[in-house]
């Protein structure tokens, strides 16, 4: 909440879990890390407030994204602010500090400040991750749940794409969870848990633009993530066969049109589709979060009477 002529209101999801780490053999792994369902609606959802005109008094707005930042005009409850501030923290020295002479030379002037971090919470649909384990704080994301431009058509898993690119033409969009920024602390185990929360959301594929250390590169590959060249014919056609795969022939879904839903970057593009069919609630294909009409998107557009 910020005061003021330009005053905004909105507030991140944040996705609280308390890991409870459970002997196996000779690991430990950690489990019960549990979070809220995404929902389409929950996706991009304008935000709308009143303001004074001078010549026609009061009026519904839409405003604009904010560029912002947690300083002391950002009105947040102390805890909240707590959790903001140690995922960012976390990101920024695990993705940025510790890899300074690696990515920027050894140049801190190179370096991006917590603040770029801090600006991504202002943004459309982002979310927040905040992982504990015995209370004590473990990992942190920043994730955005992203609208995709798709076609639906016949579903069915015989539906490859040259049927596909003829009988798919109900223009709508697919749900993606994009993960922005993501950091476990050292020795707590948590990645492996977040994953679990990031592969179960309801989307049907999770993207993230991955710095390229053997490390961070290596991690979501051991999670099933591959490398996509929107510039590749051929990773253009597998991606698009994953999805319709995916969702049981029901969407078709261009890698193009995944790549311009996304936050830009100059860091390569990785995917992770998930080739289970059974993980759709109760095998339908046609949930909202697979597939929203044009004419639903309208529907949702309006502002608030």
């Amino acid at each position: 909440v910020r005061s003021g002529f330009d005053a905004v209101s909105g507030i991140n999801d944040v996705r609280s879990a308390k890991l409870q780490p459970v002997q196996v053999g000779e690991r430990t792994r950690h489990v019960d890390f549990t979070a809220r369902a995404a929902k389409a609606s929950d996706l991009g959802l304008a935000l709308w407030m009143m303001v004074e005109h001078p010549q026609l008094g009061r009026l519904l707005s839409r405003c604009d994204d904010w560029k912002g930042d947690l300083d002391s005009t950002c009105l947040l409850s102390q805890d909240r602010l707590t959790m903001y501030r140690e995922v960012v923290d976390l990101c920024h020295k695990r993705i940025f500090e510790d890899n300074l002479d690696a990515l920027w030379e050894g140049d801190r002037a190179k370096l991006p400040g917590p603040r770029a971090l801090e600006a991504k919470l202002f943004a459309g649909a982002a979310e927040v991750i905040h992982a504990t384990v015995d209370g004590q704080f473990a990992g942190g994301a920043i994730i955005k749940l992203c609208q995709v431009k798709a076609f639906a058509g016949e579903s069915g898993v015989n539906i490859g794409m040259e049927l596909a690119k003829q009988s798919h033409t109900i223009p709508g969009h697919t749900n993606v969870v994009y993960v922005d920024s993501c950091a476990a602390a050292p020795g707590m185990h948590a990645g492996g848990a977040m994953w679990k929360v990031l592969s179960g959301m309801k989307t049907v594929c999770v993207a993230c633009h991955s710095i390229l250390l053997p490390g961070t590169v290596g991690f979501w590959q051991a999670r099933g993530m591959r490398r996509f060249d929107p510039g590749s014919k051929h990773d253009r056609e597998e991606f698009c066969a994953a999805i319709l795969m995916r969702t049981q022939g029901l969407v078709k879904c261009e890698l193009d049109d995944l790549q311009r839903a996304l936050p830009p970057s100059k860091l390569p593009l990785f995917v992770w589709i998930s080739k289970n069919l059974t993980d759709l609630d109760g095998g339908d294909p046609h949930e909202d979060y697979i597939f929203t009409p044009e004419c639903a998107e309208e529907d949702e557009a309006e502002p608030p009477a």
